[in-house]
């Protein structure tokens, strides 16, 4: 058997005998209604803006990152290929001439 979870909605609480009684909780529920749907309306229409905002934080870092990724890797290439440079004008591989080093 399903247990029922228990509700924290005041509506849910109030007896019900009379008519007077429905009606209090059908205002009740019909103010509710309106409020939600007050809510709903400011969130539809903050949507654009906020749809905006989440493309922007997603997109920006993976384009940043990569740009960043790759002029690192550019400068990462430099360096080594001037290292090497530098090595190979200091000792020469079997076979070769030693080049004159840039100064």
């Amino acid at each position: 058997m399903m247990k029922r979870m228990p509700s924290t909605d005041p509506i849910h609480e109030l007896p019900i005998r009379n008519r007077e009684d429905l009606q209090r909780v059908v205002t009740l529920v019909q103010k509710r209604i309106k409020t939600r749907e007050a809510q709903l309306e400011q969130r539809w229409e903050n949507l654009p803006e906020e749809a905006t905002k989440s493309v922007i934080d997603t997109l920006l870092p993976v384009i940043l990152g990569n740009r960043l990724a790759g002029l690192a890797w550019r400068l990462g290439k430099r360096a080594i290929f001037s290292l090497m440079d530098r090595l190979l004008t200091i000792f020469p591989a079997p076979g070769q001439k030693n080049r004159p080093a840039d100064n």
